[in-house]
Formats: structure tokens, sequence, C-alpha cells
């Protein structure tokens, strides 16, 4: 089975929450998702915002890359051309089996426009190993940061809270470091010199006392 980190994996009878997309496009970042109801089953939400997400967001986003690359065979050369657009998930069977396909587009060079394409759906890894089908080590790493972006963002963290809460953090250094300032010497003038010479410290050693030999000899 697929081994995610996150808690809500762990126990399959206890998710509470699952997504079904998450998307980032130029002008809006896309969510589906499904959530446990009394009724044990789950309703579809979905949420649609012009926010700009976080970089974390769009650096997990990112990570998906190389797999994507790998899993559509395409030339590591073009890595510079493909976008990531998405991710989309499904579950299957009694024991919800989850399958993943990363969505993109590469950028074309001697035409003008893209060439849309989705990965093949990779699945959880069940008794039996499947190396065409089974969901990569990678992909499971890439896609447990990508769920926790997409959890913060859903929770309102956008790219200008990340870029506030940067600010206060600098400013309190700041203001720190200003209230427990490294006490220095001060530098003198030259004129401030003149007017308050250093006193010359006194260079005369101390006369030390010789031990005085006594002129008796012990008969």
């Amino acid at each position: 089975m697929l081994a995610l980190s996150l808690p809500r994996f762990k126990t399959k009878k206890e998710l509470k929450m699952r997504y079904r997309k998450i998307a980032i496009k130029k002008e809006s970042v896309d969510l589906e998702y499904e959530d446990s109801n009394a009724a044990g089953t789950f309703d579809v939400m979905s949420l649609k915002a012009k926010d700009e997400p976080a970089p974390e967001f769009h650096q997990a986003m990112e990570n998906f890359k190389p797999i994507f690359i790998r899993l559509c065979e395409l030339n590591e050369s073009d890595k510079a051309k493909i976008i990531i657009t998405g991710v989309h998930l499904s579950y299957h069977g009694d024991n919800n089996r989850m399958g993943i396909v990363i969505s993109g587009y590469k950028k074309l060079v001697n035409y003008v426009g893209i060439v849309t394409m989705n990965s093949p759906c990779m699945l959880e890894r069940e008794d039996k190993a499947n190396p065409k089908k089974d969901i990569p080590d990678d992909l499971t790493d890439c896609f447990d940061e990508l769920w926790k972006q997409a959890d913060k963002f859903l929770k309102g963290y956008r790219a200008q809270l990340s870029i506030d809460l940067k600010k206060d953090s600098n400013e309190e250094k700041k203001s720190n470091s200003e209230s427990n300032p490294e006490t220095k010497p001060e530098k003198k003038t030259e004129s401030e010199r003149k007017l308050n010479p250093q006193p010359k410290k006194n260079k005369t050693k101390a006369k030390t006392e010789k031990p005085v030999k006594s002129g008796k000899k012990n008969g």
C-alpha cells in the first residue's frame, strides 16, 4: 500500500477528507475535495480562488515535473518547456485504492501553442508489486507535500500572507538587535584625540630588591 506520511492515510476507516483535484492555473487555484458527513459518506466540495498561492505551493507543484517527464516518456531537454498544472485523484473499490494522474503541458518551439497531456494513472500498491502501475516512491513524497500546501491554502494561507509573515519576522529581528545593541568602543576623531589626550603610561619599571647574602659562614 502507499506509505503516505500524512495521518489521514494511516487508517482508511478514519479518512475524514480527501482531495480529488489540486490545480494551479494562471488565473486561479482550483481545489476539489470530498468531506465526510454524518452518514459516513463524502460530500463533494470545491474552491476556486483567484488569490496568488504561496511560493511553497508553487514549488510543491513544480516538484512533479521530473516524474511527469519520466511517466510521459518525454525528454529531459524539454524540462524548461514543461509546466505542471495539477494533480487529479480517484478512489477505487471498497478499500478506496487511490489513483494519481499528473496534468501539464509542453510549450511548442516551432509552432504557436501548447500540447496538453496527462500522465498514466498510477495506483496504490497492492500485495503483488507492479512497477508499471504502482505509485513510485518519489511521487509519494511529492504528493505528501502538495497535500499539505493545499490544506494551508484551504485554511487561508496565501502569497501575501507569506510575505507579511516574513516581513514581521525581519522586523522582529531588527527590533531585537536594536533593543540589545552590542557595546562597542566609540571611535574618536583626530581633533577629539588632540583635545583630550590619553594619559601616558609610566614606563619606569619598579625596582626589585635582591636578597641580601649573609657574610657569615656556618661553622
